[in-house]
């Protein structure tokens, strides 16, 4: 089996949301802030997306998009964690630029 691409149509872009950072010493915020927004990477779009790029920083609201689960691909794709997301380039909330996680 070859690794399967993600192709997005229309306006839908493919985002692979980052692990939720925890750190020692910081101020520990409630579980739920995690679930508001998240912070993820454009990995695909679609032919008529105009406002983000693949490779793109970017933060939607966690609730929004489809969850990928793709069971034959698990081989390249790790989908048991929900952070492969489908979005409608409308629900990105906006573009992130000279991130870094330090």
């Amino acid at each position: 089996m070859t690794k399967p691409e993600i192709l997005p149509l229309g306006t839908n872009v493919y985002i692979e949301l980052d692990a939720v950072q925890e750190h020692e010493g910081a101020i520990i915020l409630p579980e739920s802030h995690s679930e508001v927004t998240r912070i993820g990477t454009v990995r695909e779009i679609g032919p008529d997306v105009t406002t983000v790029n693949r490779g793109d920083k970017v933060i939607i609201e966690y609730i929004h998009g489809a969850i990928l689960h793709l069971p034959r691909c698990r081989k390249w794709i790790d989908t048991t964690k929900d952070t492969h997301r489908i979005v409608g380039e409308q629900q990105i909330l906006t573009k992130i630029k000279n991130y870094s996680e330090e």
